[in-house]
């Protein structure tokens, strides 16, 4: 119900739902289809030229998100944006600079230019989705979430990381916390 009072959001639960023929069976499983959707098909349908492909731009969002959950931040400077995505975006050499990705992504609706050289997610949520995507690539960052079990901001995250992974280290982190808020 959240998501449904933005537009752009209820849209995109009405086409997952369309090329689906239901809705997936969880919120994480939801918030994937719907990035797909507008890092990809909708750039497809459209007819657009495609600057890299979606799993690659969720990769490179998903590295974006976790960073702005580490600053607590819900939109950065165009600057700061691509000072983040920089090692990731080597990987791709000369031909997809900081600039041209996220004239790219601000094209598909996930990520906006909310000021001029400021950019945030679309809704919260997808930052929170992308976050948690971006702790199972790197299981490493696990001890983050465990870290963080009683901070309401990452609350959503964790439990986003939480319905597709183990989660067994948040579950020892929230009993050895020991608070109601873990």
């Amino acid at each position: 119900y959240d998501l449904a009072v933005n537009p752009l959001l209820l849209t995109m639960i009405a086409t997952a739902h369309r090329y689906r023929g239901a809705l997936p069976g969880s919120r994480a499983d939801l918030y994937g289809e719907m990035c797909q959707v507008l890092l990809s098909r909708r750039g497809q349908a459209k007819g657009l030229p495609e600057l890299l492909s979606w799993p690659a731009k969720q990769a490179l969002l998903a590295a974006l998100a976790y960073e702005m959950r580490r600053e607590h931040a819900g939109n950065l400077r165009a600057d700061r944006v691509i000072e983040i995505l920089a090692p990731q975006l080597e990987r791709f050499g000369s031909s997809v600079t900081g600039t041209a990705f996220l004239d790219d992504i601000a094209r598909n609706g996930l990520l906006v230019e909310v000021t001029p050289a400021r950019y945030a997610f679309t809704h919260l949520t997808f930052q929170e989705y992308l976050a948690a995507r971006h702790v199972s690539a790197n299981p490493d960052l696990v001890r983050i979430l465990a870290d963080n079990v009683s901070d309401p901001w990452w609350h959503e995250v964790t439990l986003l990381y939480a319905a597709t992974a183990d989660a067994s280290p948040i579950v020892r982190a929230c009993l050895d916390s020991g608070t109601i808020p873990a």
